[in-house]
């Protein structure tokens, strides 16, 4: 048997660096909105721009890709959920329901307020647009991707994910129940068929079902498949041929972003490709044996506030652009000041998780072993 990756407390420190990874593509993905030009606007228009702006343009590619880093998150979900219950009888609902909901909501709702506030800001200090009351009450409550005039908060589309997540965490209990009846390959083949007629109907114009569980209840299952493999220590041991099916998908997903082919199925060669990169991580030796703790450690703190920058990030972004036009009368042309912005992102993030998330956390585990007591 394949060595597996050491096991601290049922955490494993390769999906902490993995989540953080996928946070930080997110977050670099992101700033290019409001923090830059873009790449189409400079190569359009060189004479436009000095030297260094096009050169420095270049750094640039792979940051159209990154925004697939929303995917690694659903499948990681998945892992982490279904790990700590892959080989009990059954899903202690009085305590797992709760502390799902502690863990999510407290710091979602901090950072809807957050986006509110620099929705004010940008609206009254400089005349920017703001979301309208339905967005805003929708959003509240998690249901900004449903009809009717399904949307996102303007200081913070990031939060699509967020309501989906939660709608995973609640379809999961009927799940396990299913597989243990049932038989986890029939079950999975199930969850496959919805996930493709969700596909489907997206593409058939119900553009709305894109920010529904069903689309991704495949992707999320993958990710508790892997879970279930490692906690009964069966993992198939890694081949060298799979690197063909994992860069593979990488290839066709990112041939589909350059071509402006349909992201909702891009979605699926991106999960893919992930799935096979989750199983060489967990197939791999621990981390801290491959790399050194001057690496390993920031990258497993970046992973250990990664929900809290996904939360924060976009607004950042939106308030620094807002403030950068209005006094520069365009959006930065240099792309390193979108980067040095990621890295403020960062910041607020480790603020956030310091300061609403990791007291939410807390308040989830003394739920958890009141419930259990």
């Amino acid at each position: 048997m394949q060595k597996q990756v050491r096991n601290d407390g049922n955490h494993f420190e390769w999906i902490d660096i993995l989540r953080g990874l996928a946070a930080l593509g997110v977050v670099l993905f992101h700033a290019r909105v409001d923090l830059w030009v873009g790449w189409n606007e400079i190569r359009m228009h060189p004479d436009q721009f000095s030297s260094f702006d096009r050169m420095a343009a270049w750094l640039s590619a792979p940051l159209p890709f990154l925004g697939s880093g929303v995917m690694l998150f659903f499948l990681l979900s998945g892992f982490c959920i279904h790990y700590p219950t892959a080989l009990a009888k059954g899903i202690e609902l009085k305590s797992y329901a709760p502390r799902r909901v502690l863990r999510i909501l407290p710091p979602y709702l901090a950072a809807v307020g957050l986006s509110l506030l620099v929705e004010w800001i940008c609206r009254s200090r400089f005349g920017a647009g703001s979301s309208d009351v339905q967005t805003v009450w929708k959003t509240i409550f998690m249901a900004q991707n449903y009809p009717p005039s399904p949307g996102q908060l303007l200081s913070n589309p990031s939060l699509w994910s967020l309501p989906v997540e939660m709608e995973l965490y609640l379809v999961y209990p009927l799940i396990f129940w299913l597989g243990q009846r049932m038989g986890g390959k029939l079950v999975l083949s199930g969850v496959a068929v919805v996930s493709a007629v969700a596909l489907g109907l997206v593409l058939s114009g119900y553009s709305w079902l894109e920010g529904n569980f069903a689309k991704y209840w495949i992707i999320w299952c993958s990710g508790a498949l892997l879970a279930h493999f490692i906690k009964q220590k069966n993992l198939p041991p890694w081949r060298g041929w799979y690197w063909l099916p994992m860069l593979g998908a990488f290839l066709v997903a990112a041939v589909m972003v350059l071509k402006g082919w349909p992201h909702v199925i891009g979605h699926f060669f991106w999960a893919t490709g992930y799935f096979f990169l989750i199983w060489l991580c967990l197939s791999s030796p621990a981390p801290g044996t491959l790399m050194p703790a001057g690496l390993l450690k920031p990258m497993l703190w970046l992973g250990q506030i990664s929900y809290s920058l996904y939360l924060v990030h976009f607004p950042l972004f939106r308030l620094l652009g807002t403030v950068w036009v209005d006094w520069n009368g365009a959006k930065p042309s240099n792309l390193f000041i979108c980067l040095a912005a990621s890295v403020l992102a960062v910041l607020v993030g480790a603020i956030f998780h310091w300061a609403i998330e990791k007291p939410s956390h807390g308040l989830a585990r003394n739920f958890g072993k009141r419930a259990k007591a």
